[in-house]
């Protein structure tokens, strides 16, 4: 008698994928993550409006959004197709920072802050600014854990940062970011530099409540930026910590 079930048919088709071998860059959630960094670009060539056609702020928000909206699946295909990587795990940090930097580099670059800054200069100047202090934090971090990460010879600093004696730290990451404060930190983080450079176009003055939600974004986004200070610390004097205990075990094949 055949088995037809749904688990007996992901089991066979979980059997085919592995005996075709695919390579680990090809995996689907790995496919969706490099998608994810050409919709970033994408939505940075509306925004930017390079060319004769001009910015489009909507469709650059919109890109950003589908974007953004793919990171909600990559993990649950990862799990549900046994493709679970490394690779695919640091591919989904750097397709994350690759849409914000792009959302603030277009606020910093795009023609509505060049037109604020041919009227209101000062207005404008914390813009670019703010743009680069992020981008710069952000990747940062991102070294910082990968490298706390290999000289502790694994990938669970987000659970140790659960149990961070600083009460901001450990209220934030609880419960994988579920929870009031984890999530306002994350709405800013994704959304404050899309929401910035929306509020240099007429978007600003058609959305209802854009100002409430770009007010929350940005402090949700400063919220981020504390704790990235902290762990970009924290990471420092662990990764010292480890190299030092990686040369005193000889595995830099160093020789007294």
């Amino acid at each position: 008698m055949v088995n037809n079930s749904p688990t007996s048919t992901t089991s066979r088709t979980l059997t085919v994928m592995k005996a075709r071998r695919i390579p680990v860059a090809l995996y689907l959630p790995n496919l969706l993550g490099y998608a994810r960094v050409v919709s970033a670009f994408v939505g940075l060539r509306c925004a930017t409006g390079r060319g004769s056609e001009g910015s489009r702020p909507g469709l650059a928000i919109l890109v950003w959004a589908f974007s953004a909206a793919l990171d909600l699946f990559d993990g649950i295909l990862a799990r549900r197709l046994d493709q679970c990587s490394n690779f695919g795990a640091n591919l989904d940090v750097v397709a994350d920072n690759v849409l914000r930097s792009a959302t603030w580099l277009a606020a910093a670059t795009g023609p509505g802050c060049k037109a604020l800054a041919s009227t209101e200069a000062a207005s404008c100047v914390w813009v670019p600014l703010a743009a680069g202090i992020f981008i710069a934090l952000e990747w940062t971090t991102f070294v910082l854990t990968q490298l706390r990460s290999a000289t502790e010879g694994g990938a669970g600093w987000k659970k140790q940062q659960e149990r961070s004696p600083v009460w901001l730290i450990s209220a934030l990451f609880r419960n994988n970011f579920r929870n009031p404060i984890g999530v306002w930190a994350i709405y800013g983080l994704f959304s404050a530099g899309a929401l910035t450079y929306a509020s240099e176009t007429d978007l600003r003055w058609t959305v209802p409540g854009f100002d409430m939600f770009w007010a929350l974004a940005i402090s949700g986004r400063l919220l981020s930026a504390i704790v990235e200070v902290w762990t970009c610390c924290n990471c420092m004097s662990q990764v010292a910590d480890g190299l030092e205990r990686m040369e005193g075990n000889g595995e830099w094949g160093i020789r007294g």
